[in-house]
């Protein structure tokens, strides 16, 4: 692969902690097409007190060596002449737009934006109708997230199989400290489940009674498990209401801990039980296997989560309503047509398997 001359990338990335996860075979993409160049993200700061900005999963990790941070999306005029002050000086080369597409509208406002930033190169724009739709891929399931911005890459001369993409991510130590100090004062961290019912949207919300009746299945069958809950901080009352009941350890870690510290611990839960959310995402990072409620408000396959082996829980007669444009749309009451029965069952199934692993004689060699 030949260097890259630029020495400044701008990459345009919005969204909270499922965008940026499902963003990283990208963005080592550009790390090690530009390696030379420093690189900025200009990202939103949350649009809701439950979402976490794009800096608190990749800071020091080497993905990005600075941050640009909108306020309000872009849209009031002191934040842009503080933007293009700030853009503007830092002189950047070419534009990476990294981002779900914007309306035709917003887009052109967009792309004037970056022009009067002095902005001239562009890679991804997602112009033309290739990058404004999802591929289908099986009668089923759609292309993910990932792989459409990746496809947005595809006029980088990276010189590697696009067929192999990096997930990883490279936690600073001081977070594996708080996730071992944590885990290691906790009665249940021996095994447990990852837990989170927290939903940015209503449209994404199960509901406490669909998940007490999935709880108390769980403990009816396995009394020893230990349940931790992860979140935002605005998840903690409602999600406390729900531990309460819970009959082995409990630990409520919303809002007390990082998105990154938080996908630590969830590394060595037996399994991600919960909403579509950031943290259902960091757990799949983490290489957890998800048993995950989503409602229709997506293509199945685009939203969810990276790896195999997870179940998955989407309202398949709602699928064919579902336009395969990127963007924000209601889901109506979709995510109401999951059984809690049938996840239950899913629950348990991964509890045994996790049983007989343990039991198995060469696990304990």
């Amino acid at each position: 692969m030949a260097d890259r001359p630029e020495k400044r990338v701008l990459i345009f990335r919005r969204g909270s902690i499922g965008d940026t996860v499902v963003s990283l075979p990208a963005l080592h993409v550009i790390a090690e097409t530009f390696s030379r160049a420093e690189r900025r993200i200009l990202t939103n700061r949350p649009v809701m007190d439950a979402a976490a900005p794009l800096q608190s999963i990749v800071d020091g990790t080497g993905l990005a060596d600075g941050f640009f941070l909108i306020a309000s999306d872009l849209r009031r005029p002191a934040e842009i002449v503080r933007l293009h002050r700030e853009i503007r000086a830092w002189r950047p080369e070419v534009l990476i737009y990294l981002s779900e597409p914007s309306t035709p509208l917003r887009l052109f406002f967009e792309i004037s934006f970056f022009l009067s930033c002095g902005l001239f190169r562009f890679i991804g724009l997602p112009i033309g109708p290739g990058l404004r739709r999802y591929r289908q891929k099986t009668d089923q399931l759609w292309e993910s997230e990932s792989e459409r911005l990746l496809r947005g890459l595809s006029s980088l001369d990276t010189g590697r199989d696009t067929g192999k993409r990096d997930w990883s991510l490279a936690f600073p130590q001081k977070d594996r400290e708080e996730a071992k100090q944590r885990l290691g004062d906790w009665s249940g961290a021996s095994k447990f489940i990852a837990f989170s019912v927290g939903a940015k949207l209503s449209d994404k919300d199960w509901g406490d009674a669909n998940w007490r009746s999935v709880l108390s299945g769980i403990a009816a069958d396995r009394d020893d498990i230990g349940l931790a809950a992860f979140g935002a901080a605005e998840d903690s009352a409602r999600t406390q209401a729900l531990l309460d009941n819970w009959p082995g350890p409990s630990l409520n870690l919303c809002g007390a801990i990082s998105p990154r510290v938080s996908a630590i611990m969830m590394g060595d839960a037996i399994f991600y039980l919960g909403h579509d959310t950031g943290p259902m995402h960091l757990a799949a990072l983490a290489g957890t296997k998800c048993v995950a409620v989503f409602s229709a408000r997506a293509k199945p396959g685009v939203w969810f989560p990276h790896g195999d082996g997870h179940a998955i829980f989407y309202p398949w007669d709602f699928a064919k309503h579902v336009p395969a444009k990127p963007g924000f749309r209601n889901a109506g009451n979709s995510i109401q047509a999951i059984d809690p029965k049938e996840v239950t069952t899913a629950c348990l199934s991964l509890l045994d398997q996790h049983r007989a692993d343990i039991s198995a004689p060469d696990s304990h060699a």
